[in-house]
């Protein structure tokens, strides 16, 4: 009886192991992936007339295939007005600002469910690029402005820009600690998933190497 107990057991680990693995092997997310459509942020954006993201995330194995890295980034574009600089109608000028924000964190499965993902990141590593080439005015152009004055009024957009992708990009990082239902489509061409605070159904597609 003992000998059955012992046997027993040990085809259960094996069986258990070999469960693992074929979860972990199945990891269709495994991948890049961005957003299909941008999303709407401007009432998220303090003083934004117009803001969009559009979000992408990069899963890749660790050693164990039971986890891995994993990066976020999201591209982001800002359109907002200026106080105190004026157009000839004396109206705010309005600079659009693209900024793509980059971090980088783990992922792990969900012992209770594993089609659900634990996401850390190390928001201290967090980094907001802004190419000042892509910073445009949108609508008239601020009255006998110089050259020089120009560049000052885009550098005082781009500070702005930073702050508040900052500001945004650590909230979503908040939502993407535990991501819900991962589900891959047949074709393995879209992803989509289920984050809280509050509750959206995210959709992505992959992104070709």
């Amino acid at each position: 009886m003992a000998k059955f107990s012992t046997l027993f057991s040990s085809v259960v680990a094996a069986v258990s192991v070999m469960a693992v693995t074929s979860c972990a092997d199945d990891a269709r997310f495994i991948g890049k992936w961005t957003e299909i459509s941008p999303s709407d942020i401007t009432s998220q954006v303090a003083g934004a007339s117009k803001a969009t993201s559009v979000l992408s995330l990069d899963f890749t194995y660790g050693q164990q295939k039971d986890g891995g890295d994993v990066t976020l980034s999201d591209a982001v574009e800002i359109i907002s007005a200026l106080e105190n600089v004026m157009t000839a109608d004396s109206i705010p000028v309005r600079v659009s600002v693209p900024a793509v924000a980059t971090v980088d964190g783990i992922w792990s499965y969900d012992v209770d469910d594993d089609d659900d993902l634990l996401l850390q990141f190390d928001r201290s590593q967090l980094k907001v690029s802004i190419d000042p080439s892509q910073v445009t005015f949108v609508g008239a152009m601020p009255v006998g402005a110089t050259d020089a004055a120009l560049d000052s009024i885009k550098n005082i957009a781009m500070e702005k820009c930073h702050a508040e992708v900052v500001d945004h990009v650590s909230d979503a990082l908040s939502r993407y600690t535990v991501v819900d239902d991962v589900k891959v489509s047949d074709d393995g061409l879209t992803m989509g998933l289920e984050i809280q605070s509050p509750k959206a159904d995210m959709r992505f597609k992959r992104v070709s190497e």
